[in-house]
């Protein structure tokens, strides 16, 4: 797979990244979630930006190979210590582009949600 874009709504942080496999453009989106609804973020594949398709599981084996080749990707491209030390917070400004900005913020999301980040 390989990152082509991600956006983010305004709407409390529904984020959604393209890619493509084997030519075949997926759409990846995390739902929002705000502070006073308490409920728990899914992962949907798509057909458009922040569509929502298929729901996986929350801790499925799809979500995590997912999250986990985000991250393969972010360490990659910025290594694994400017990558824990932009989920620590000490590093706000590791990119100027924006999907690479966008797939950390999805990233993000997921390691304070998830169990299988502790």
């Amino acid at each position: 797979m390989e990152l082509k874009d991600a956006e983010s709504l305004l709407d409390g942080g529904t984020t959604s990244l393209k890619v493509v496999e084997k030519g075949i453009a997926k759409f990846i989106t995390i739902d929002y979630s705000l502070p006073m609804d308490g409920r728990p973020r899914y992962i949907y594949l798509g057909k458009t930006l922040f569509s929502r398709g298929k729901q996986l599981e929350i801790n499925s084996e799809g979500e995590k190979k997912i999250v986990f080749w985000v991250k393969d990707q972010l360490i990659s491209l910025f290594g694994e210590y400017q990558l824990e030390e932009f989920l620590a917070g000490r590093a706000a400004n590791l990119t100027r582009e924006a999907k690479w900005l966008f797939a950390l913020n999805f990233y993000r999301i997921l390691s304070l949600e998830r169990d299988y980040f502790k």
